[in-house]
């Protein structure tokens, strides 16, 4: 009887292996299996951006220095300063020029170990935030030694090492910097042992810039109300401009400065005035800087118009600018991105099919903005409006018929 029913049971065991096998085999093919390309909706965040041929346009006085010599700088470019401010120094070799300049980094590095010797700072700070200080400007400094920014980061590098500084004299573990502080004193004695020839004072107060490229007598703010599409193309065209070899740089003396461009009157129309646009300069790669729109020239019957903004930021980079082409981002849209492809119109609907437990489902979009190659759906509201996409819908770019999948759905 025992040998029957285990021969029994082995009959019975091979249906149900057999079963489980094109079970695992199913759940294996419905995995890998596709019938249709899909991609995966994500939030995304893009930029309507247009180039602009254009100039700035600044107030600015040249620093003149007719008699020659070796020019060392006292200031950064960018910074902002009074008039008869001394500038610049003259001597009569590059080599005493040099040494000032060595010297001017010393006495910040002198000053600043002198200036993390103060008790009544040390009281006051927390060793914790001087930590997250410490960090913070590692992350601002190598961010700006990637830019290019080199006295910025000279400023930035001095802060942190106030900062390590301050947080050694905390914990007892600076030793004592009076050896340094004396060595740094010598040295900067010994670097202006030479006596400059001349000093150069500012003619205004503004921003300094130790450059000057030609168009500081050629452009100024009066010109903007009169400004027209031909003036300024004339002006972005001229390869005739240079600086002028008796200037040693110049002072920005408008606190405000414009930006003249030309804009296809399409994109005019959508420019509102008293509205505010970023812009980004190819001398500044990345950074965008904010303008307000104080003019935009709305005519029907011509194919480009001009558009007049305006700025107060100013920095060490942009004091330099005179880029003649530049990028403006007119919007910013935060969406659901959509291959273009993927887009189709049911029944008068904008939408696309959507595949989800292996079945197909229209769901629908809300284009805010397209470029050639997607579209951004605005975001709505999965819990009182289901029929619309969603993010992480995989959403069907190519697949055959699309249409007989939805009706059999």
């Amino acid at each position: 009887m025992e040998k029957k029913k285990k021969s029994r049971f082995r009959w019975l065991l091979i249906p149900l292996s057999v079963c489980l096998i094109l079970y695992l085999a199913y759940q294996v093919y419905a995995s890998v299996y596709r019938p249709y390309q899909t991609e995966t909706t994500t939030r995304v965040s893009v930029q309507d951006t247009i180039r602009v041929e254009g100039l700035p346009i600044r107030d600015e006085v040249p620093i003149q220095n007719e008699a020659g010599g070796a020019i060392c700088y006292l200031y950064d470019n960018g910074t902002k300063i009074s008039k008869d401010s001394e500038v610049a120094a003259v001597y009569a070799d590059q080599q005493a020029a040099s040494n000032r300049i060595m010297a001017q980094r010393l006495q910040k590095e002198l000053d600043t170990l002198i200036a993390s010797q103060n008790t009544e700072t040390l009281q006051s700070v927390q060793p914790d935030d001087m930590l997250r200080r410490i960090r913070t400007l590692q992350l601002s400094l190598s961010a700006m030694e990637a830019n290019g920014s080199a006295a910025q980061s000279d400023e930035l590098r001095l802060s942190m090492l106030q900062s390590i500084q301050t947080r050694k004299q905390i914990f007892g573990t600076a030793g004592n910097p009076s050896d340094r502080i004396a060595l740094l004193q010598s040295r900067v004695a010994e670097l202006t042992a030479a006596s400059p020839l001349r000093s150069i004072h500012t003619p205004a107060s503004g921003y300094f810039v130790n450059s000057t490229d030609g168009f500081e007598t050629i452009l100024s703010t009066a010109m903007i109300d009169s400004l027209t599409v031909d003036d300024l193309r004339g002006l972005i065209d001229r390869s005739d401009v240079s600086g002028d070899p008796t200037a040693i740089g110049k002072v920005i003396v408008s606190y405000d400065w414009y930006y003249a461009g030309i804009l296809p009157m399409d994109v005019i129309r959508r420019i509102e005035v008293g509205s505010t646009v970023d812009m980004q300069f190819p001398a500044l790669g990345a950074q965008q800087i904010p303008f307000t729109v104080v003019s935009a020239n709305y005519n029907a019957d011509l194919a480009e118009g001009l558009v007049i903004l305006v700025s107060d930021y100013m920095s060490e980079e942009i004091s330099g600018i005179r880029d003649r082409s530049a990028t403006i981002c007119l919007a910013e849209h935060e969406g659901l991105s959509v291959n273009k492809e993927a887009v189709r119109v049911e029944n008068g609907v904008k939408g696309v099919y959507v595949y989800t437990n292996s079945k197909v489902q229209f769901k629908r979009i809300d284009v805010i903005y397209e470029s050639e190659d997607v579209v951004i759906s605005r975001i709505h509201s999965a819990e009182t409006e289901p029929d619309y996409l969603r993010e992480y819908d995989d959403v069907i770019v190519r697949g055959k018929n699309l249409d007989e999948a939805e009706q059999s759905r």
